[in-house]
């Protein structure tokens, strides 16, 4: 599979959890135990997914503790705060601040890391401004909206620049930045 498509359907997947997190929400379940168990669910299904492809077999524990350390964080910790994002903000405006996240993640890139702007990177800028654009000029809040799930959205999308930044320094085999 390309980039492209495993892209695509995480992206799709994304949206799809979003709106899973809004209808549990919505039938007064307990969001904390729900994003605990989101967590340790995704890291099963990743640690076994990794054993079968044989990811596990030389590795030893000064390899992979930082990986598990952030991975603790994000997506672990990050779950908890997601669900709040979610209940206090919506599903739809929390995927739209959480898609600020490449935004976050080339500007840490080009502030911590020195890494030059691109052209790409201006027009997906523009884009995610865009996007954001449309919930200030929303003129209706819906019923249950908190401004707190905003901090809580931006947490999140901060967070994960952060983690997908971290693994790049961590990473042996440094990919080179898009473009």
């Amino acid at each position: 599979m390309s980039a492209l498509t495993l892209g695509l359907i995480a992206g799709g997947l994304f949206g799809l959890v979003t709106v899973a997190a809004r209808w549990a929400l919505g039938h007064h379940s307990n969001p904390n135990a729900g994003a605990a168990v989101s967590a340790m669910v995704g890291a099963a299904v990743a640690t076994i997914a990794a054993a079968i492809a044989g990811q596990l077999v030389e590795i030893s524990w000064s390899q992979i503790w930082p990986y598990i350390a952030m991975g603790v964080v994000v997506p672990g910790i990050t779950q908890v705060i997601f669900i709040h994002a979610v209940r206090d903000l919506g599903a739809s405006r929390t995927s739209i601040v959480i898609g600020a996240t490449p935004l976050f993640s080339a500007t840490i890139a080009v502030l911590a890391f020195g890494e030059r702007p691109h052209a790409a990177i201006g027009i997906g800028t523009a884009l995610i401004v865009l996007g954001g654009a449309a919930l200030v000029w929303e003129k209706k809040r819906p019923i249950g909206f908190r401004a707190i799930g905003l901090i809580f959205a931006v947490s999140c999308a901060l967070l994960f620049a952060t983690r997908d930044n971290f693994f790049r320094v961590l990473s042996d085999n440094n990919p080179p930045p898009f473009l």
